[in-house]
């Protein structure tokens, strides 16, 4: 008797960011997780307790710059925060606490979920009669940056990358990006373009893997977070939903679903629960 282990291929289509997965193209001016970039985008941090996360951002030039972050939980509940960063300084900081190397205010706190937004900024002349200060975003294509999960005990740790959008070519270093505000993945004029799909591989959950001789196991179940990039981070600001598209083959090439998932500003699920998840405050 020969029993068969799937291995099956996902094909995500929609502009999502999501953990541990791969862009469809290479392009020079679409985000991934292997370059430098002037907006960095951590799609996937937890703070249940006890699982934690461990933030590094670095500044990979030697002059100092401003970073301005936004964390966004699962309800679509954003609040932000600033920081420093000198002439090729790395920096942590806890996800629940905000201590680390630098403590930051603000922290992602206990018993959440969602994902974390930074960029270069630099401070433009405060406004009169309030006397306002204004930021902008700036072309500072040298940031990167890690998440790492921390679980229970620190038995289990998962860390990746950050996705990385770098500003375009034609916007000197410093120079500003756009309108105040307003951050555009366009790919040409502002930042890199979000992939148009995803494509990831992985194993049916109640697969068994074995290796002939030592090694048995059954696969358990596959976890996906997304996070769409059409976003408003404003305190009044109206919750903007997504269909997310799932296409599924088997190692034979067949078809397996054609399935469906809504979702707002953040989403973590199981891939065998896709369509059935919905996200509600409590």
């Amino acid at each position: 008797m020969i029993k068969k282990t799937w291995v099956l291929s996902v094909a995500v289509t929609f502009i999502v960011l999501g953990l541990c997965i791969t862009p469809c193209l290479a392009q020079s001016n679409v985000t991934n997780v292997s370059k430098r970039g002037s907006l960095l985008v951590f799609t996937k941090i937890l703070t249940q307790t006890p699982t934690d996360t461990i933030i590094t951002i670095g500044n990979d030039y030697p002059d100092e710059v401003r970073v301005k972050c936004y964390w966004m939980d699962s309800f679509q509940d954003a609040w932000d925060f600033e920081f420093t960063l000198t002439a090729y300084q790395p920096v942590w900081f806890s996800a629940s606490t905000g201590k680390g190397s630098i403590d930051i205010p603000n922290p992602f706190g206990l018993g959440k979920q969602g994902e974390l937004k930074c960029w270069a900024i630099k401070e433009l002349d405060t406004i009169p009669p309030t006397d306002v200060t204004t930021e902008n975003q700036i072309s500072w294509n040298y940031l990167y940056g890690t998440a790492m999960l921390i679980f229970p005990n620190g038995h289990s740790v998962i860390e990746y990358n950050a996705f990385a959008f770098a500003a375009a070519g034609s916007i000197g270093r410093g120079n500003a990006v756009g309108t105040p505000g307003t951050i555009l993945l366009n790919g040409s004029t502002d930042y890199d373009a979000c992939p148009s799909y995803l494509i990831f591989n992985f194993f049916a959950e109640g697969a068994t893997l074995a290796n002939g001789t030592t090694l048995s196991t059954t696969v358990g179940q596959s976890d996906l977070a997304l996070a769409p990039c059409k976003q408003d981070l404003r305190q009044d600001a109206t919750p903007i939903c997504s269909k997310v598209k799932f296409d599924v083959w088997n190692d034979n090439e067949d078809k397996l679903t054609n399935g469906y998932q809504c979702i707002k500003c953040w989403f973590e699920g199981i891939l065998s629960e896709i369509g059935t998840k919905v996200w509600r405050r409590v």
